[in-house]
């Protein structure tokens, strides 16, 4: 039986083939014609369609399965969404902006993703500590000991931007695996953060919303040192989006659900993220087809 992860791949592997491929499209390629199906800009905008086709048509397929995810599973799809917004903006961004800083002293895009990188690690041992205290038979502080404690610098993550973001998506997943199967009881747990008293539902909101803040400051970064992304790359940059909610819409799946169909011809989990694919195969060579003989 096929794993969640192993659905995904495919999907994940065929836009990573997409953003190679079109990114570099210019001003004058995405005018290109296409035979009967308009131009290229046209083609790239049917990719982000088809992204917000397949959300809906999971929505349908879950609901008709009788499935709806738990609280937390929803809080955390906020953060593939924002992972999403993040890819959206560092698409197409050349390899020798990444370590440019837009004023002394302040982070280069490479900083903020390290930062990043590390916050996601610590906020998930937060939660997960608090999980943890909620149901130990034994006294245990609030706050774990090490929170305490004086942070050194984020770890940090060598190589091209590609490999940067491999890390942070690697990431990213595992904090999903860790906390997708938290419990609406322990949601009321309670955490420290900020030196406040709140509860491990607002600390999942964290995720999200810790990465728009970054988000800005990156795109904030990119303007200062010059980089304005090309208009495909923005397009694409949608798609991005709309792949990291259709990623949030499949946290908790159970597997057994993957292949199963509902009644009423509707298809499967499986079905949706196939033809997602077979149709993103079929517009990618369209538009390889018109920018080559631009």
């Amino acid at each position: 039986m096929a794993n969640l992860r192993d659905e995904i791949h495919p999907f994940r592997a065929r836009r990573a083939q997409t953003r190679e491929a079109f990114a570099g499209v210019d001003g004058e390629q995405i005018t290109a014609n296409v035979e009967e199906q308009g131009d290229v800009r046209w083609l790239l905008w049917r990719i982000v369609t088809l992204m917000s086709q397949r959300r809906v048509e999971l929505a349908k397929t879950l609901a008709a399965l009788g499935w709806q995810q738990t609280e937390a599973q929803q809080i955390l799809a906020h953060a593939m969404e924002s992972r999403g917004e993040l890819r959206s903006i560092l698409l197409g961004v050349p390899d020798e902006y990444v370590d440019m800083e837009p004023a002394p002293g302040e982070w280069s895009v490479r900083q903020a993703l390290e930062h990043a990188h590390g916050v996601d690690e610590r906020y998930m041992r937060a939660t997960e500590y608090a999980v943890e205290r909620m149901h130990s038979a034994n006294e245990m502080p609030i706050q774990r000991p090490t929170d305490g404690q004086p942070r050194g610098e984020d770890e940090r993550l060598p190589g091209n931007l590609a490999s940067v973001l491999t890390r942070l998506h690697t990431r990213r997943d595992e904090v999903i695996d860790h906390l997708a199967g938290i419990v609406d009881e322990d949601l009321t747990a309670p955490v420290v953060y900020r030196r406040e008293q709140v509860d491990v539902r607002y600390r999942l909101y964290l995720f999200a919303s810790h990465e728009r803040e970054h988000t800005g400051q990156v795109a904030r970064t990119l303007r200062a040192v010059g980089f304005q992304q090309s208009e495909a790359q923005m397009i694409l940059g949608q798609a991005e989006i709309g792949r990291g909610v259709i990623e949030g819409m499949l946290i908790g799946v159970p597997e057994d659900l993957l292949a199963s169909r509902p009644p009423g011809g509707l298809p499967s989990v499986h079905d949706i993220l196939v033809k997602a694919v077979a149709h993103e195969d079929g517009l990618a060579n369209s538009i390889l087809g018109a920018v080559a003989g631009a």
